[in-house]
């Protein structure tokens, strides 16, 4: 959890007096509560058998696409690119998602170790 007193300003950098938002700054304390933090989620998640992790994670990509248009928005104004930039890079996240879901159900090991290995096997 963040501890400090200090902001910064999150500015729209199309429209430089159209603040997104105050933010708080972090530290190093920061830092290392959100390792600690992964560090403590890391068995229950690891402990998940693949398939449904893939049921979070396709939770995950419902979620973004039911609210894509909203999330385009905040897109917009917080990194200066367009509309359909933005619809653009939920749809490309929405595809990755539903694509790594279905991998869960394949998950022995052997069927992504070209991924890692270099091989193309």
């Amino acid at each position: 959890m963040l501890r400090r007193q200090e902001y910064f300003e999150n500015i729209n950098p199309a429209d430089r007096d159209d603040i997104i938002g105050l933010f708080p700054k972090s530290g190093n304390k920061d830092i290392d509560n959100a390792v600690m933090a992964a560090q403590q989620a890391f068995p229950l998640w690891s402990e998940m058998t693949p398939p449904k992790r893939g049921e979070l994670i396709f939770k995950a990509a419902e979620a973004m696409k039911v609210n894509q248009e909203q999330l385009a928005r905040v897109i917009v104004r917080e990194m200066g690119k367009t509309m359909p930039e933005s619809m653009a890079i939920f749809n490309q996240v929405s595809m990755w998602q539903i694509l790594w879901l279905g991998k869960g159900e394949e998950c022995t090991g052997r069927l992504l170790s070209h991924l890692f290995s270099g091989d193309g096997q």
